[in-house]
């Protein structure tokens, strides 16, 4: 059995996914799992179906945290209970917010979620003393994860696999963190790496940047597993003629330092030329939004051509990107240049053809490599109104659909992926 730490709130975020994923699919390749995770936090998210991917046989272990997230939880569920009003997520990210995270992040080391660390560590050793596991995982971001898991592995001498999502002391979040919070996150990064038994990310540039930083550790120790798309959730289908004009649709939440500002700005400054465009386009945000972009889009006269959705179920979001003519991809300048944004591979799911604005990331160099994304730098204005009004145009004609090529996709789906997983387990626990 394995044994999984992961701070696991019912969300729809990226993170949630990787692991429901792989223990849904972990046990099909003779590893059962278990997950230690706080009890629900106050987060901008939710998705509660996304937990039936856990199997019956699996074991999910809450605890209490000191973490912020979850003392607000309390406070505002009671607060909820003398109103006489159920508890509700936030519907915007608001700067206020944004500020107090940034905050904490900057004074808690290695982040404001080590207050769950005490008993996270003591649930898993209770967990371990039943003598049934055989290897510890634990996902992040949060770091913090990450010392639970080292703790877990010297205390009982249980192999450990350490699985990064994102950078840990390069991340674009912490460039401008006090000087000695970033050189705390450097030693504790350093740590480790080097007393995990493997590490995981989900690019091959991650990997190498992980590998180059430390190579007192094997090289063969750095494996690279993507995250993926699920093909059991929704069965997949051709995009049907239907639509009116031509729905472009943007999944995803707008958190840290990602916003649709730029983007807003160049549709505002089509519609100025083309009176008519909100006949002809609409444009879908399927996610959290920033308040201030929701603003803007206000602001620039824009309303008849965005629909802001706020979030959906996983399920549903699936749905609205097979309904949709095209796909809008924005990533921020800020961006890790290693990263691929796990949505990345349920566009390819989708196949529908992808307008992708944004830095050249591993997750552009992807869609580049496959020929089914037009890539346009945030910076190039004019690139994207002109892409746009080619996507219009190839709708308008019935040739949208033919500019997606043949893809084979198999090697990103996450039960290929976690077959790979359980692979490396296997040999983790055998060396």
């Amino acid at each position: 059995m394995l044994i999984f730490a992961y701070y696991f709130p019912p969300l729809g975020v990226s993170g949630v996914q990787r692991v429901t994923k792989l223990v849904k699919f972990l046990p099909r390749s003779g590893w059962n799992c278990s997950v230690i995770t706080p009890n629900p936090l106050h987060y901008y998210a939710f998705d509660a179906t996304l937990l039936n991917n856990i199997p019956p046989e699996s074991r999910v272990i809450r605890t209490p945290s000191l973490c912020p997230q979850r003392l607000a939880r309390i406070l505002l569920e009671f607060k909820a209970r003398l109103s006489g009003r159920p508890y509700s997520p936030p519907k915007f990210i608001t700067p206020a917010k944004r500020g107090f995270l940034t905050l904490l992040k900057n004074f808690i080391i290695p982040d404001e979620k080590l207050g769950w660390l005490p008993f996270a560590v003591r649930a898993g050793l209770e967990e371990v003393s039943t003598g049934h596991y055989k290897a510890i995982m634990t996902t992040s971001p949060p770091e913090s994860i990450h010392l639970i898991g080292l703790i877990l592995s010297k205390v009982t001498g249980i192999p450990w696999l350490a699985d990064f999502r994102d950078e840990w002391a390069t991340r674009a979040t912490r460039k401008d963190q006090p000087s000695p919070t970033k050189w705390a996150n450097r030693r504790l990064e350093a740590l480790v790496l080097s007393s995990a038994d493997a590490v995981t990310t989900v690019s091959p540039k991650m990997t190498a940047d992980f590998s180059a930083r430390h190579p007192e550790k094997p090289r063969e120790r750095f494996v690279t597993i993507t995250n993926g798309f699920d093909p059991e959730v929704l069965p997949w289908k051709p995009k049907e003629n239907g639509n009116e004009k031509m729905v472009l649709t943007h999944v995803g939440n707008f958190v840290g330092l990602h916003s649709a500002k730029i983007f807003l700005q160049e549709l505002s400054r089509m519609k100025e030329k083309d009176h008519k465009l909100g006949e002809k386009l609409t444009v879908r945000f399927l996610g959290m939004m920033r308040s201030e972009d929701v603003d803007l889009a206000e602001s620039f006269g824009i309303g008849d051509v965005v629909e802001f959705c706020g979030y959906l179920p996983h399920r549903d979001a699936l749905q609205a990107l097979l309904e949709s003519d095209a796909l809008l991809l924005l990533i921020s300048e800020e961006v890790e240049r290693s990263r691929i944004l796990l949505k990345t591979f349920e566009y390819l799911w989708a196949r529908r053809p992808i307008l992708a604005i944004g830095p050249m990331t591993e997750g552009m160099r992807l869609l580049q490599r496959l020929g089914i994304a037009r890539i346009v730098s945030s910076s190039e204005g004019f690139r994207v109104q002109s892409e746009l009004r080619h996507l219009i145009e190839n709708f308008r004609s019935g040739n949208l659909q033919s500019q997606v090529p043949h893809l084979e996709l198999k090697p990103y789906s996450w039960p290929e992926l976690t077959k790979r997983m359980a692979e490396l387990l296997d040999s983790v626990i055998k060396s």
